[in-house]
């Protein structure tokens, strides 16, 4: 489990669900991260369990293959190129003729569709054909101009009879691109993270006493309509060493069809003065002789972070120093939990943090922005709510919240795919009366420090 997925109790449970891998023979295309590239304004997010390289040469800018599940030769690739065709703007349409006389000309490439598209707000040259080299190689291509003169290219390459295959993936990378101007996107992060400072310095015990309420809540999760776990939480407002700190204890059980049965633990306090926080997380998958724990025990004193992984028999420590051009946007996993709840509903607003990303031992920025007001419907009651999104990474899909007028969840849909739907303790246990245990017992972790 990506251990950073765990900063939220809806995100950890994203973080419960699977990815499919390998080269099979279905047309569907299960997609793994976002990846970005900033310097080339543009984001995607490629199949999932492909082979990745970087590349660094001017007109290469990143590879993705596929293994053929058999032999593991490669099966087909996905590139994104670049071509500079002009120092200034082309116009689409007369360079779609300039493509079609260099393709079916000097690169005797038997172009079988060209034509002008829009994908992701741009408008976009698509072609399709057969290479010459090597003989029965499908291509499929997008040529998107996202600086005067200057094209990203985004192409797909395989086996003919793999053709179907190919169009699916291709579509559903597509589906997800985004083009962007780098600059605007940095400038845009740099007001995001402004105002998350802000509202850092803002924090006071008054500002969190109705959402650190001390009151137990419940989330019902769904597949498909089809409960498959819960997650319970309660926030307390505490104080360490006479310092106001918040408190977060939450307890997700999940059993879906295609996983094992999954119980994650968290333990969470932060004080106000960010100057001092600790968590402690814990997983437990499968269960009996093959169940699988996995810890992590964090603290932050100051700048400094440290935190102990364990994962079965193995056992890592991180030290990791938050740098000073960041330290007044960290945002601490208590925090963290509560930070959807605290912003200003009327104001539609994004707001950018620094969040420590255990797996990957380096720091994350993650986004939360509101969207609006937007009536919504659970069980038989329609509710005033609030929409709003939170990327916990640039490179994860957002998570979308539905909160009422207090701050408190009532519904979110995860990136995976998952329904939370606020629920009653009594709804959970009708659900799930085999879970008693976990639904009424202690919050806390086994043997908590």
């Amino acid at each position: 489990m990506d251990t950073r997925l765990a900063m939220t109790a809806w995100a950890l449970v994203c973080g419960l669900t699977g990815a499919v891998h390998g080269e099979g023979n279905s047309t569907a295309a299960p997609l793994g991260k976002r990846f970005f590239d900033l310097a080339n304004g543009y984001s995607l997010r490629p199949p999932a369990g492909l082979d990745f390289k970087q590349e660094y040469s001017p007109s290469r800018l990143a590879t993705w293959s596929a293994r053929d599940d058999a032999t593991g030769a490669i099966a087909w690739t996905f590139r994104v190129l670049r071509a500079v065709e002009s120092d200034s703007y082309v116009e689409p349409s007369a360079h779609v003729k300039t493509l079609r006389h260099r393709l079916e000309g000097k690169d005797k490439f038997k172009l079988e569709s060209i034509e002008l598209i829009q994908v992701a707000g741009w408008l976009a040259i698509e072609l399709a054909g057969q290479s010459d080299q090597p003989a029965g190689q499908y291509n499929r291509q997008l040529w998107v101009q996202s600086q005067a003169g200057q094209f990203v290219i985004f192409s797909i390459a395989g086996p003919i009879d793999r053709r179907a295959r190919l169009d699916a993936v291709f579509k559903s990378i597509l589906d997800t691109l985004d083009i962007f101007d780098p600059q605007q996107f940095q400038q845009r992060r740099q007001e995001n993270l402004a105002q998350g400072r802000q509202l850092l310095e803002g924090l006071n015990q008054r500002r969190i006493e109705g959402i650190a309420d001390g009151v137990e809540r419940f989330l019902l999760i769904t597949i498909a309509g089809q409960p498959v776990g819960f997650v319970r939480t309660r926030i307390d407002l505490e104080h360490h060493q006479q310092v106001p700190a918040v408190k977060v204890l939450t307890l997700t059980w999940m059993d879906s069809p295609d996983s094992n049965p999954s119980i994650a633990r968290q333990e969470l306090l932060a004080r106000l003065d960010h100057q001092h926080e600790t968590w402690m997380e814990t997983v437990v998958s499968g269960t009996g002789p093959s169940s699988h724990i996995a810890s992590e025990a964090g603290s932050r004193e100051g700048q400094l972070i440290t935190v102990d992984i364990t994962s079965g028999p193995r056992r890592s420590r991180q030290v990791k120093a938050i740098p000073a051009e960041i330290l007044n946007v960290y945002l601490s996993r208590s925090i963290g939990v509560i930070m959807p709840s605290l912003l200003e509903q009327s104001i539609q607003t994004a707001y950018a943090f620094a969040v420590f990303n255990t797996q990957a031992g380096e720091f994350d920025v993650r986004t939360i922005a509101v969207a609006g007001p937007e009536q919504i419907t659970v069980g038989d009651q329609t509710l005033d709510a609030v929409r709003i999104t939170d990327q916990v990474a640039e490179d994860v899909e957002p998570t979308v919240l539905w909160l009422d007028r207090d701050g408190h969840a009532v519904r979110i849909l995860s990136n995976g795919g998952l329904v939370l739907q606020a629920a009653t303790q009594q709804q959970v246990l009708s659900a799930f009366p085999a879970q008693r245990e976990h639904i009424e017992g202690p919050l806390t972790q086994p043997g908590a420090r």
